[in-house]
């Protein structure tokens, strides 16, 4: 059974999509093509079941509303310049001045950063660098990036840290989550979108109100939280 977390995070892409009349498979194509390989990204029939069962991801919805020509929420597009920031190392390989050789390696160690870069390798001399930054772009590495700082923006609104954020992810919906956990879903910027809403909900930003009706929100909270209250109480039985 899908919760009602995960029915409104697929919802809000199915209806970023179908707004601006742009077909699943045209989109599911578009996902294989950056990231190949990953759940909801490798082919129509994969990116259907993830959208059926509400398991999409961030980075999805970011790539839809990237590709239907919708603007971000305002308050995202704040931390465009912290995402071109941490995205400096790829973009110095792009215009001759670094070598993959010289990288960090907790990025070589990425594989969506490891599959831009093998991207990059493969392009012409004389295309590498405005094709290069095209496909930095497009890249599912760029789109975690971008996914990574706006978490980290709406964390900073109510300047909180994980522990405090997980104390109200728990009172406002249930959801007993680590702090370390919650950090590493952070720093990757590779979560799902249903938990991202919880976070949300749990700050109580309000910066996806025009992609849903924050009712329904609530609604998933009263839903979540009386349900793993509820499963919490017949463990401890």
């Amino acid at each position: 059974m899908v919760d009602k977390w995960h029915q409104a995070a697929g919802q809000i892409v199915k209806d970023v999509l179908s707004h601006k009349r742009l077909n699943q498979e045209v989109f599911a194509k578009h996902l294989h093509e950056v990231a190949g390989g990953k759940e909801g990204m490798d082919g129509k029939d994969s990116f259907r079941n993830v959208l059926r069962r509400g398991t999409v991801t961030l980075t999805m919805f970011l790539h839809a509303l990237n590709q239907t020509g919708t603007k971000l929420p305002p308050n995202w597009q704040k931390t465009r310049s912290r995402s071109a920031d941490r995205l400096s190392p790829i973009y110095a390989v792009v215009n001759g001045m670094a070598t993959r050789d010289s990288l960090d390696e907790s990025l070589l160690s990425d594989p969506d950063a490891a599959h831009l870069l093998n991207q990059i390798e493969a392009l012409p001399a004389s295309d590498k660098f405005e094709r290069g930054l095209e496909l930095i772009r497009r890249s599912e590495y760029c789109y975690r990036t971008n996914a990574s700082d706006i978490a980290f923006y709406e964390m900073s609104r109510t300047n909180d840290d994980f522990a405090e954020l997980t104390k109200k992810i728990e009172k406002s919906t249930g959801r007993r989550i680590s702090s370390r956990t919650l950090r590493r879903a952070f720093e990757s910027g590779d979560f799902q979108l249903a938990m991202f809403l919880e976070c949300l909900y749990a700050l109580r930003s309000e910066s996806l109100e025009r992609y849903i009706d924050m009712k329904d929100l609530e609604a998933a909270a009263t839903e979540s939280l009386t349900q793993r209250r509820r499963s919490q109480q017949t463990s401890d039985e």
